[in-house]
């Protein structure tokens, strides 16, 4: 459990009670909830036979932890991989040796370009997700009402109508997945182009 204290002098102290921690603000407890989510990430080993696809199981564990907790994606959002937490640097230093075996020269300059990708995408499909269940439809009954208004309001715009001329058979959560898959494969066809020849 984690507690915010009474006092600035016991914010910092480490206290013997077994499961509590002291912050001394809402930014510290966020950063010990963030951290906490991140060990849940996972990464495969830095020796992958095949960096692109290690990536692209990074990437896809941190979205479903994102999903889990739909607060992390908004959170990385505004402020970035700025929190310093021990399951966070375990998580970029796995990703670090990933894309440094990979034979990237500057590591960290991949793990930015697809982590601002991921939390992007991220963010706005938590959002997405979190307004259906408030809702109280499913994700199908909540298109299929809205539908009518996207396509009243796509009509005058030729490029969009066609996206909205008749409701889609494929589940929801597929399509999404397909989104979020495309929107990747061109982020590791960019960072592919950056490896220097061997």
């Amino acid at each position: 459990m984690i507690r915010a204290p009474p006092t600035p002098i016991a914010i910092r102290a480490a206290i013997t009670s077994p499961g509590f921690v002291h912050v001394a603000t809402k930014d510290e407890l966020m950063e010990l909830a963030v951290d906490e989510v991140f060990a849940e990430i996972e990464v495969p080993a830095a020796d992958s036979p095949d960096w692109r696809a290690a990536a692209t199981e990074a990437a896809r564990s941190f979205r479903s932890t994102a999903l889990r907790h739909p607060w992390l994606a908004s959170v990385l959002g505004q402020a970035g991989l700025a929190y310093l937490g021990p399951n966070l640097m375990s998580f970029s230093e796995r990703l670090a040796a990933l894309f440094a075996t990979a034979g990237f020269p500057e590591p960290s300059r991949a793990i930015d370009t697809v982590m601002t990708y991921v939390i992007g995408a991220g963010t706005t499909e938590a959002a997405w997700l979190t307004t259906i269940a408030r809702s109280g439809e499913t994700e199908a009954d909540f298109i299929a009402r809205l539908l009518p208004a996207a396509q009243q309001a796509a009509a005058a715009h030729d490029h969009l109508a066609d996206s909205f001329a008749a409701p889609s058979d494929t589940d929801p959560e597929e399509i999404r997945d397909s989104k979020f898959t495309y929107g990747l494969e061109v982020v590791l066809d960019g960072l592919a182009m950056r490896l220097p020849p061997r």
